[in-house]
C-alpha cells in the first residue's frame, strides 16, 4: 500500500512544497525514514530491555543534510521501503511482554509500543494528499482505507479508521497486544 501511495507521485510533483520554506515531498519522504530510522533504534533499545536515555534529534537540522532535493524520487522511495521493512521485521521479533518495556527518549518516558506509532504512515499520506491536492485538485486519487478519493476536501484517512487498526495491518502481533489506559 504504501509503495503504491507513494509510486503514484510524479518526480515533478514530489519538489512541491506548499510554501517557501515548507518541505517538500521529497523531504517529508527522507524525513520519514530518518525518523523511522530513530524510532526503529528506540523500540530495539528499549525492547531488548536497555533503559539507557536515548536522546533526541533535530528533525529541522537533519532534513537539509538528507540531500532529498538532489536524490532521485526512485532511490528516495526505495531507502523508505528498505527502512519499513527491516522495522517491521523488528517489530515482528517482539514478543507480547517487549511491546511493554519502557524507556527514556529525548527526556520522556516512552514504550515500545509508542515507538511502533511512529511508524503509522497514516498522517503523513494526509498531509501528502493534501500536497498533491494542491498541486492539481482533479488529479488527488489515491487509496486510504480501502477507498478512491478525487477530490481536495475528501483527500484524508477516512474517520473510521483507528491507528490501532493500522497498526493492526502493519504488525499482527499489535491486535493481540493488551491495550494500555
Amino acid at each position: 500500500a504504501a509503495a503504491a501511495f507513494w509510486g503514484a507521485i510524479s518526480e515533478e510533483r514530489a519538489r512541491y512544497a506548499y510554501a517557501p520554506g515548507k518541505w517538500t515531498i521529497r523531504e517529508v519522504v527522507a524525513h520519514i525514514a530518518d525518523g523511522e530510522r530513530v524510532f526503529a533504534y528506540r523500540a530495539l533499545r528499549f525492547g531488548r530491555g536497555d533503559r539507557t536515555p536515548l536522546p533526541g534529534f533535530d528533525q529541522d537540522l537533519w532534513v537539509p543534510e538528507s540531500h532529498a532535493g538532489s536524490r532521485p524520487w526512485p532511490e528516495l522511495l526505495a531507502d523508505f521501503a528498505a527502512v519499513r521493512g527491516a522495522s517491521l521485521h523488528l517489530f515482528r521479533s517482539f514478543a507480547p511482554a517487549d511491546w511493554q518495556r519502557r524507556g527514556e527518549a529525548s527526556g520522556t518516558e516512552v514504550s515500545v509500543r509508542a515507538s511502533l506509532t511512529f511508524s503509522s504512515p497514516l498522517n503523513l499520506r494526509r498531509r501528502v494528499r493534501a500536497m498533491v491536492a494542491a498541486i492539481s485538485p482533479s488529479t488527488c486519487i489515491m487509496s486510504s482505507a480501502g477507498r478512491a478519493y478525487l477530490s481536495p476536501h475528501s483527500c484524508v484517512a477516512s474517520p473510521t479508521r483507528t491507528s490501532s487498526a493500522v497498526m493492526a495491518r502493519l504488525c499482527p502481533r499489535w491486535a493481540r497486544l493488551p491495550r494500555m489506559s
